[in-house]
């Protein structure tokens, strides 16, 4: 929603970057992507294959340094916004998969 922000508050649409405004977005990006650190370790703390640590790492890392750029309000100018965007799809399609890898692999 962060590229489309000028033309989404232009047609009134009310996604969250509008309604909350993009510095308070990105504090809520930073926070979910805090509390998806939390939820992977408490999977693995609860059954979760320990194996999913390895193919998780990649997506960790990815997943810090997309903070960094948003706690350095990087967002705001348009190429490194291209750049979060598509790191932010790798960590979600990333984070499926180390889920998945790990289920898999750990019950043969």
């Amino acid at each position: 929603e962060f590229p489309d922000y000028p033309a989404d508050l232009i047609e009134g649409k009310k996604n969250l970057v509008i309604r909350l405004g993009k510095n308070i977005a990105a504090f809520l990006y930073i926070a979910m992507t805090v509390i998806a650190w939390i939820a992977f370790g408490l999977a693995v703390s609860q059954g979760m294959p320990a194996v999913t640590f390895f193919f998780y790492l990649p997506v960790f890392l990815i997943g810090l340094i997309l903070v960094v750029l948003m706690s350095k309000k990087n967002y705001l100018d348009r190429k490194r916004l291209e750049l979060i965007c598509g790191l932010t799809i790798i960590v979600n399609l990333g984070s499926s998969l180390a889920y998945t890898l790990a289920v898999w692999l750990g019950s043969t």
